[in-house]
C-alpha cells in the first residue's frame, strides 16, 4: 500500500541566479476525517536592487488553493521531497511571478495570479 501524507506545510525559497529575486512557495496539505484533500499554496515574491540589501518586506503575497486534482500528485511529491524540480524553479522565478507582479500592478486579477502559481506544480522534468 503506498504511504500518504494526512498533513504538512513545508515551505520552499528559491531565488533568481542573479539572487535579485526570491519567491517563497508554501505548501500545505490537510486532509478532512472524510478523506478530502486541500492542497494550498502560500505565495510570497520578494525583490531587491542589490544583491547586497536585506530583502525586506513581501512585494506581492497571497494564498492560492490548489483545484486542479492533476496538480495534487505532484504536490505530493514536492512536499516528500523537500525541492521543486528545474523546471519548476524556472517557472516559478519567471511565469508565476511575473503573473503575480502584474496582478499586484493591477494588470491581471487574482485567479489569474494563483493559477500561474499553481501551475508551477505541473511543471516536472
Amino acid at each position: 500500500m503506498p504511504s500518504s501524507l494526512k498533513s504538512i506545510s513545508i515551505d520552499i525559497e528559491v531565488q533568481t541566479t542573479d539572487r535579485l529575486r526570491k519567491v517563497v512557495f508554501g505548501l500545505d496539505k490537510e486532509t478532512a476525517d472524510g478523506g478530502d484533500v486541500t492542497w494550498t499554496v502560500a505565495f510570497s515574491l520578494f525583490e531587491r536592487e542589490k544583491k547586497t540589501d536585506e530583502f525586506g518586506e513581501s512585494l506581492v503575497k497571497f494564498d492560492a488553493v490548489v483545484v486542479k486534482a492533476a496538480n495534487f500528485e505532484q504536490a505530493e511529491v514536492v512536499a516528500k521531497k523537500g525541492k521543486m524540480s528545474a523546471p519548476q524553479v524556472e517557472h516559478l522565478l519567471g511565469p508565476a511571478a511575473v503573473t503575480a507582479k502584474r496582478f499586484k500592478e493591477g494588470k491581471t486579477t487574482q485567479e489569474k495570479a494563483e493559477a500561474a502559481v499553481e501551475r508551477t506544480l505541473s511543471k516536472v522534468s
